[in-house]
């Protein structure tokens, strides 16, 4: 459990990245989490959006059976770092939006994604909320065979993690070795003779 559900992004520009899906419903997830962050956090307070891909051990259907919450994320980290090491599985997509806002208490983050669940009703009541737009942000990124999750952003405030395959990752050429460099030369001559 004291796995840590970080990602290292480095600054620069955004990777050009190019998912096979129902793309007015992609941009919905978007807009749906782009909406709350404006609806509920304070306008002077920073926001970071994050992309990237990684490969991960971890199929897209198991992947999107997947309940909504940190362990899960730490599942998904340890996936990753064996994706990572081993060059297997799958290619994700993984963009990250973090606010610093008044955040979600622990306990009801992985409940944001419950239909008409909002966090503090008289805030929602004040801003407009339904309840609604997380519950369709998990089920777009869902079958679309992808993750989302609600986690702690640093200091305060909240950062929801969408996490949507692209393609299998391309095994690497292995370098050959000197020693098998001999067994072929030797195959090579026994078989010009």
């Amino acid at each position: 459990m004291d796995h840590p559900t970080q990602f290292a992004f480095q600054n620069g520009q955004m990777p050009q990245i190019e998912l096979k899906g129902d793309a007015s419903r992609l941009r919905q997830v978007v807009t749906n989490i782009v909406g709350n962050i404006h609806r509920y956090t304070p306008a002077d307070s920073p926001v970071e959006i994050s992309m990237g891909v990684l490969p991960a051990s971890i199929s897209p259907e198991s992947l999107s059976r997947m309940p909504s919450n940190e362990q899960s994320l730490r599942h998904l980290v340890e996936a990753i770092e064996v994706g990572q090491s081993m060059q297997v599985g799958m290619n994700y997509a993984i963009v990250r939006f973090s606010d610093h806002g008044p955040g979600v208490p622990p306990e009801a983050r992985s409940k944001i994604f419950e239909r008409f669940y909002t966090a503090d009703p008289s805030r929602a009541r004040q801003k407009g909320g339904t309840g609604l737009g997380m519950a369709i942000a998990q089920s777009v990124v869902k079958a679309h065979h992808g993750f989302i999750c609600a986690s702690g952003s640093e200091g305060t405030g909240l950062t929801l993690t969408v996490v949507l395959p692209i393609a299998p990752v391309e095994p690497k050429p292995q370098p050959i070795t000197a020693s098998e460099n001999r067994k072929n030369e030797k195959k090579n001559r026994k078989s010009k003779k």
